[in-house]
């Protein structure tokens, strides 16, 4: 059990190597983005699961275009807003509980 559903489990215990991690709390948000070095953006509906990246047809793109890679950061930076900081995290048991219905999730 994640403290808010659909927080992956990497981003829980893993996020300790991730610079920052941040909870949307205004809604959902289902689009998957991101932005390099403000060089280039990718956008898709991929998720970083086995499932998805092994077994579904999923579709993104990569964008060059310096425009429209500062519209996906301005969007991004939008979206921050409604934003808080961190994630708790929800200790052994649970953690081992996901990791056994993930390897029966495929």
């Amino acid at each position: 059990m994640v403290p808010y559903p659909g927080v992956p489990f990497y981003l829980v215990f893993g996020g300790r190597k991730l610079k920052r991690i941040v909870l949307y709390t205004e809604g959902m948000v289902h689009a998957k983005a991101m932005v390099v070095d403000e060089a280039l953006a990718i956008v898709g509906s991929a998720n970083t699961d086995m499932r998805s990246l092994l077994l579904n047809y999923e579709v993104g793109v990569l964008i060059t275009s310096q425009a429209e890679v500062t519209q996906v950061s301005d969007w991004l930076e939008t979206l921050m807003q409604g934003c808080e900081e961190g994630v708790e995290s929800v200790g052994a048991m649970a953690d081992m509980g996901e990791g056994l219905a993930r390897l029966l999730a495929l």
